[in-house]
C-alpha cells in the first residue's frame, strides 16, 4: 500500500476548487466518466445546497477518512440526487483527494429514489448529516438559523390556509407613546412555531436559535465563526453586547433618555385626561418632568440656537 502525502493533498482539478476553513482544499465539483471508456461521457456532481449548510470536516478527521477509505474501500455509497450530493461530500472529496495522489479508486454512488419535496429533501440531508458528523450546539443552532427561512415560510403558508388574524392597527395612544404595534398573536405563533421546528430538527435549544438570529441582525459576520465552531452562541452574544456598549456614549444614552421620557410624559397626559387613574397618574407626571428638567440640565449645549457655547 503506498503512502499518502497530506501536504500535497490540495492537488485537486484546477479552477474547480476553494479553500476551506480545514485548510485543507475542498472541490467545488467533481467529474468522473460514467463508463469504462476514457472517451465516454463525463458525469459532474454538485453539493446539494441543504448539504452545504453543514461546516467542513476537520482536516483530522478527513485524514482519517482518506485512510480509512484507502485500507477498507469506500464503504457508503454517495446519495445522489439530480447531480447533487445529499449525503458524502466529504467522500467525494476523500476519493478526489487518493485519485489524485496516483490511488487507483472509483467514487460509488447511489441515486437517490425517495420523495423529492422539499421538506423530505431537508429532513433527509439533516437527519444523514447529524448522525455522521459531531457538532457542537452551537454549531446546529448556526444550521438551524440557515434552515429558518424555509420552516417560516411553511408556517406562513399553514397559516394563509387556515386564515390568520388581521394585524391591530395603530392607535392614537400608541402615536403619542412612540409605540410600535405588536405583531398579532398569529404572526408571533407562527415565529415561534417555525423556530421550534428548526431547533428540533437540529437538536437544539430554540434559544440558542432566537439568541443567534439577533447576532445575525447586529453582527452578521460572527455567525459564520459560530458554524464554523470558533465561536459559541454564548460568545457570539456577548460580542454583540460588548459592540453595542462600546458605541453608547453618554450623549447617545442622554438622547435616547430624553425621549423615552418624552413619551411616557405623553402617556400619563393622556391617562390624566380619562380622569379614570385619581391622583396616582399626576404624581408620576410630575416625577417625569421632574426627570426630563434633570435631563435637561446634564446634557451638553447644542448649536441648534447658533451660539457657541462658552
Amino acid at each position: 500500500m503506498s503512502e499518502i502525502d497530506f501536504n500535497k493533498m490540495d492537488a485537486v482539478k484546477s479552477g474547480r476548487s476553494r479553500q476551506n476553513a480545514s485548510g485543507f482544499k475542498a472541490v467545488a465539483e467533481y467529474s468522473y466518466p460514467l463508463t469504462s471508456d476514457p472517451n465516454g461521457p463525463i458525469i459532474t456532481l454538485r453539493r446539494h445546497p441543504l448539504a452545504a449548510l453543514f461546516p467542513p470536516m476537520g482536516q483530522e478527521d478527513f485524514n482519517a477518512l482518506v485512510w480509512d477509505i484507502l485500507k477498507h474501500g469506500q464503504r457508503d455509497p454517495v446519495l445522489v440526487h439530480d447531480g447533487q450530493v445529499l449525503d458524502g461530500w466529504n467522500r467525494v472529496q476523500a476519493v478526489e483527494v487518493l485519485q489524485n495522489t496516483g490511488h487507483k479508486i472509483e467514487l460509488k454512488t447511489r441515486e437517490y429514489d425517495g420523495p423529492t419535496d422539499e421538506a423530505s429533501l431537508r429532513a433527509l440531508v439533516v437527519s444523514t448529516n447529524l448522525a455522521r458528523r459531531h457538532l457542537t450546539a452551537s454549531q446546529r443552532a448556526a444550521i438551524a438559523l440557515e434552515l429558518l427561512p424555509q420552516y417560516e415560510a411553511a408556517a406562513k403558508e399553514r397559516q394563509r390556509r387556515r386564515g390568520g388574524n388581521q394585524p391591530r392597527l395603530q392607535s392614537a395612544h400608541d402615536v403619542v407613546a412612540g409605540r410600535q404595534v405588536a405583531p398579532s398573536r398569529t404572526a408571533r405563533d407562527k415565529d415561534s412555531e417555525a423556530r421550534q421546528q428548526a431547533a428540533r430538527a437540529l437538536g437544539v435549544s430554540a434559544r440558542y436559535v432566537s439568541d443567534l438570529k439577533l447576532v445575525q441582525a447586529k453582527k452578521p459576520d460572527l455567525v459564520k465563526h459560530v458554524r464554523a465552531g470558533r465561536l459559541t452562541v454564548p460568545q457570539a452574544l456577548n460580542r454583540v453586547k460588548e459592540h453595542k456598549a462600546a458605541k453608547a456614549t453618554p450623549a447617545a444614552l442622554l438622547e435616547g433618555l430624553t425621549q423615552s421620557t418624552a413619551r411616557v410624559i405623553g402617556a400619563l397626559m393622556l391617562l390624566e385626561q380619562t380622569g379614570n387613574y385619581g391622583t396616582l397618574v399626576s404624581q408620576h407626571l410630575r416625577w417625569a418632568r421632574k426627570l426630563e428638567g434633570w435631563i435637561r440640565r446634564v446634557s451638553p449645549p447644542t448649536k441648534s440656537n447658533g451660539r457657541k457655547s462658552k
